[in-house]
């Protein structure tokens, strides 16, 4: 077994003095945004560069420390010049962004500033967008927003400012990619509007060793951006972290298990008698875990608030979950009801509950910190295989460890394959380097710069490319970029050379796919504009493209419509044979031949069931595949487009019996019917499919 221990002790410096700078140093009346007396050293510190200053700055510190105060002083320094200014806060989360709006919204208002979260799936948000000063979303919805703002320049020319919160986030593989999309085209905008104002970034981040790659980043020469990393010692409620290998568990299941069998024993070392959050990977483990820990700990953790506990479990509807609190344990995960995730969530927060056991969705959103914060295993299930946790599920996890109104220190215990021991030390010291993703996913960005118009030769090609995160870590750290389609000799070219044979490549791929055009420029065609507008993945869009023209039957189109990328992280939660007896049912057009056994399966009888009335489940089980098939049902929306211009543009182009146009215009139609009725969730009608019974229908 190995292990490694970060104690408390080891945290505390001689040199950190809480007593910082004094709150009216802001000026009245803005000090009134505050509700303490004194900023803490780290904020102190930052404070002349945030509120006095235009420089774009990066600053590292631990979790809990109070970054947020730093960036509501970037907001100051604009309220106190004008109130003619746009602010965009970036976070990689959606429940971080709700926290921030509500909270941003209280405090602003007294001085009229509005404060708006951009986070849902409508259109209408872009146009409430316009009246807000400060703008809260996602790097996704952001970039959804700024792949039109040739059509629409108002919000760009009024930005003045760029909060990006998490911003460690770009190292993750995917979605980091995009927050590196979205800051780069801001920076190339910015210069092509050639705004009177500096477009100014405030980016903070978890303890990083390489937050000058950041800075550098963020930079527009010659003005270089300041940057200051805190250490560990800067966190209020100090950290003790366990780092804990296990070897000899080949099989995922079984090392699961092997954990939960050891639980009571960390429970019982670490808590102190007080409140425990138990991370775990899937739904179906929080409650393996939970079970586990009530047949160790028997009336353990019930002995002081029984009573009280046998109460409130009469009022959950989950007879497993209730019998569970009874005895001082829960579980929670998103497929619970929502009044019983809220009795668990009360019942912790008053100190009645001592363990819960949970899924990700305890490390996000909703604040509820404990002393002790076990991870139990550093992976999780994507598309049907595990992968590690990413460096921000970790760090969101034992961020929850330490509660600043009860205790002197937190404790936080990761056990782990021993393979995933050294990245976890390295994290938890802040010793873990962040790279880009960008080159995974260069080709979808490529494409929407030459929709954009940014990109229309090689020399923007290569001048966009220079302002990515990509570039800078690429000339640092040349081993680390192994770019898909490359050569061995341009592997072995310089920085700009290996990206312009990457670009090159990614380009002959998006002409022979028919997604751009590669003449005297670059220009995209129809199906360009579509993969851009609705940021349908290369994947997907190939598929669509190379199926098109194709007799293919409705079902057929059905069938490699739910094949799509954007379907990928959708899996099955012990709902087979649910999905089984949907499969059974009369009103389903298109039935499975056989039993459910792949997860497009699963989505090809979850859009027909939504769209055919079909109930999704018996009365227990119906809150869990509602939100399923509503997922499902946005994802395919997006696909489609809904959108009547976007349709008839393809099929002015490529023919209306295209496969994309076909699919695109009849699941259009039946969607927007639905959400005309009243919305996927909520409809009780039989929708009427727009679907062709004659020709190649094989239904």
């Amino acid at each position: 077994m190995k292990l490694f221990h970060l104690s408390a002790n080891e945290l505390v410096s001689d040199e950190r003095s809480w007593s910082g700078r004094p709150v009216s140093d802001v000026g009245y009346p803005y000090q009134q945004l505050f509700k303490f007396q004194h900023f803490n050293p780290m904020q102190s510190q930052c404070l002349d560069v945030l509120l006095n200053d235009d420089v774009n700055v990066a600053i590292s510190s631990p979790t809990g420390s109070g970054k947020t105060v730093l960036m509501e002083l970037a907001i100051l320094r604009l309220v106190r010049r004008n109130r003619n200014f746009r602010v965009v806060y970036l976070a990689p989360l959606k429940a971080l962004c709700t926290e921030r709006a509500l909270d941003w919204k209280a405090k602003f208002q007294p001085f009229q500033i509005v404060c708006e979260e951009f986070t849902g799936d409508t259109e209408n948000q872009l146009e409430s967008i316009k009246k807000a000063q400060i703008i809260v979303t996602t790097p996704e919805k952001w970039d959804f927003s700024l792949r039109r703002w040739r059509e629409d320049k108002s919000v760009v020319q009024s930005l003045q400012l760029v909060l990006i919160d998490e911003v460690h986030f770009v190292n993750e593989p995917g979605r980091g990619a995009t927050l590196e999309a979205v800051v780069s085209r801001m920076k190339l905008a910015s210069r092509t509007l050639d705004l009177a104002h500096c477009l100014r970034f405030v980016a903070v981040s978890a303890t990083i060793p390489n937050l000058e790659d950041i800075a550098e980043w963020l930079s527009f020469p010659p003005k270089i951006a300041f940057a200051k990393a805190f250490g560990p010692e800067y966190r209020p409620v100090p950290l003790e972290i366990h780092v804990q290998g296990f070897p000899g568990y080949n099989n995922p299941y079984l090392f699961d298990s092997m954990l939960n069998d050891k639980l009571f024993h960390y429970v019982q070392q670490y808590s102190n008698g007080k409140p425990t959050l138990v991370f775990c990977a899937t739904r179906k483990s929080t409650l393996q875990a939970a079970d586990k820990l009530s047949q160790a700990a028997g009336s353990f953790f019930c002995h002081q608030n029984g009573s009280r506990l046998m109460q409130m479990a009469r009022s959950i509807s989950d007879k497993k979950l209730s019998n569970l609190v009874s005895q001082g344990i829960a579980y929670h995960h998103a497929g619970l009801e929502l009044p019983d995730r809220r009795i668990v969530e009360d019942l912790f927060l008053q100190g009645q509950l001592m363990v819960v056991c949970s899924t990700s969705t305890l490390a996000v959103g909703v604040n509820l910190p404990a002393h002790l914060v076990i991870v139990k295993g550093t992976s999780k299930y994507v598309d049907g295989k595990t992968i590690p946790y990413s460096n921000l599920d970790l760090l969101q996890m034992i961020g929850r460890a330490g509660r600043p109104q009860y205790d002197s220190f937190g404790q936080a215990v990761i056990l782990s394959m021993p393979e995933e021991v050294q990245r976890c030390h390295n994290l938890v010291h802040g010793e873990e380097r962040i790279e880009s993703n960008l080159h995974q996913h260069l080709i979808e960005n490529v494409n929407a710069e030459i929709v954009l118009g940014t990109v229309t030769n090689l020399d923007e090609a290569m001048l966009w490319l220079r302002s990515t995160f990509l570039y800078v870590r690429i000339k640092r750290n040349p081993s680390f970029y192994r770019l898909d389609h490359c050569s061995a000799e341009e592997g072995r070219l310089s920085a700009e050379k290996r990206l312009e044979a990457i670009f090159l490549k990614d380009i002959d791929l998006l002409a022979q796919n028919k997604i751009v055009l590669k003449q005297d420029r670059f220009s995209p065609t129809a199906y360009g504009k579509i993969m851009s507008k609705h940021c349908i993945s290369f994947d997907t869009m190939s598929l669509f493209v190379q199926a098109s023209g194709k007799p293919l039957s409705m079902r057929e189109m059905l069938e490699l419509f739910c094949k799509a990328k954007e379907f990928a992280e959708m899996r099955f939660r012990q709902d087979k044979a649910i999905l089984n007896n949907m499969n059974k049912h009369p009103n389903l057009r298109f039935k499975l031949k056989g039993k459910v056994s792949t997860v497009d399966q699963k989505i090809f009888l979850l859009i027909q069931a939504v769209l055919s009335n079909v109930p999704l489940a018996e009365k227990k089980q119906t809150f869990s595949m509602t939100q399923e098939a509503n997922l499902v049902m946005k994802t395919a929306e997006r696909l489609c487009g809904c959108d009547w211009i976007d349709v008839r543009s393809l099929a002015s182009v490529y023919g209306s019996k295209s496969l994309f146009v076909t699919l695109a215009l009849h699941l259009a139609l039946s969607i927007d019917q639905m959400q005309n009725l009243g919305g996927f969730s909520t409809c009780s009608y039989t929708i009427e499919w727009h679907w062709s019974t004659t020709g190649t229908d094989d239904g």
